[in-house]
């Protein structure tokens, strides 16, 4: 009787073993893609992120602190630039990290804003992240994260590292990311020293490219733009989802009533979309930030699902017209000052209305 019962055990603890087995594997299996992405095509600005500060001996950050770099391959070089901004209102142990010159839309430069602290500079790491074009609408980027694979540091030295702006003593390290099936694999290799904030990295490389630092100042508080500092204080800006599944933001807060007409959207930095937008608000954005200038042609996009008549309705005070679209869904006109004063409002019976500064996404 005790060996019948024993063997029905047996089978018991083996099947779980097996099927626990067989989930490690498959979560092993499903991180080794962007595993090898981040071990063989990430670039060097994606590579450093995953270096928490704290590793490198900095405990504590310094509102204001500021540092530049030169990042140079042998395509490109680009100069970008880290700077502490102010505290999270609802948690003074988290900082607000201003990136700029990392990535720009239709040559429009972009700044970066997460909220961070210094354990971990890792995309998901932030409680918030907003992509901002000075006075355009704040961005808020969804939710997306990397893998938490381990960071190792391989000590090589004390070495001093000669900079456009003088010499450092830094720390040398090699610098390996553990992957699933628990090897190494080479990340990057930096020199580092704790005083230059926020960072802790004085030089960094990984195959042809090279980050390397070229400025530092003392801490040095910024004013927060108005538009931004509400959406930062509350945090409020939502992604939503449109009908075809594409996540857009929704702007809110920034002006006392509706922004650029009914059901406007967010589509990215230089996209506004709806079924009706209000020439005259929406393209406060568009001015302000530099996108584009009065006397410069607008170029409508109408995109719609099965719609082979695509039309445009113009309406202000002296009336209304139907405008068409081309062959490509594209209008391209101008708005004299009269009519841009005037709050001019386009209107589409069907599908969606885009406006943009740019022809080339056509």
């Amino acid at each position: 009787m005790k060996y019948r019962l024993l063997t029905p055990i047996i089978v018991g603890i083996t099947a779980l073993l097996t099927f626990w087995m067989f989930l490690d594997f498959q979560k092993k299996w499903k991180a080794a893609s962007p595993f090898q992405y981040l071990v063989t095509s990430a670039s060097l600005s994606m590579r450093h992120l995953l270096i928490s500060p704290k590793q490198l001996g900095i405990e504590a950050w310094k509102t204001g602190a500021y540092a530049a770099y030169e990042l140079k391959t042998n395509t490109y070089e680009k100069n970008i630039a880290f700077h502490l901004t102010v505290p999270d209102t609802k948690n003074h142990n988290i900082q607000w990290l201003k990136t700029e010159g990392l990535i720009s839309f239709n040559g429009v430069n972009v700044d970066i804003w997460k909220s961070l602290n210094v354990k971990s500079l890792r995309p998901g790491s932030e409680t918030a992240e907003f992509f901002f074009a000075q006075h355009a609408i704040p961005f808020r980027v969804g939710v997306r994260s990397v893998w938490p694979y381990p960071v190792s540091l391989e000590h090589v030295g004390e070495e001093n590292v000669e900079t456009p702006i003088g010499t450092f003593k830094c720390q040398h390290y090699f610098a390996q990311l553990q992957s699933p099936d628990g090897n190494h694999k080479p990340l990057l290799e930096l020199w580092t020293n704790p005083s230059v904030l926020p960072l802790g990295i004085v030089r960094a490389r990984w195959q042809d490219e090279v980050l390397e630092l070229v400025e530092t100042q003392p801490p040095t508080p910024i004013e927060i733009p108005e538009m931004l500092a509400k959406m930062m204080n509350s945090h409020t800006l939502k992604n939503a989802e449109t009908d075809d599944g594409q996540l857009v933001s929704v702007c809110t807060q920034c002006h006392e009533g509706k922004i650029g007409g009914k059901h406007l959207k967010l589509e990215s930095l230089t996209t506004l979309s709806g079924t009706e937008l209000a020439l005259k608000e929406s393209l406060h954005h568009y001015y302000a930030a530099g996108l584009t200038e009065a006397d410069k042609p607008l170029a409508l996009f109408l995109a719609s699902k099965g719609d082979k008549q695509k039309q445009a309705r113009f309406t202000w005070a002296k009336g209304s017209f139907w405008v068409k679209s081309d062959a490509f869904g594209r209008l391209v006109l101008s708005l004299d000052e009269t009519a841009h004063q005037g709050n001019v409002r386009v209107a589409t019976p069907k599908g969606r209305l885009v406006l943009s500064v740019s022809e080339k996404e056509f």
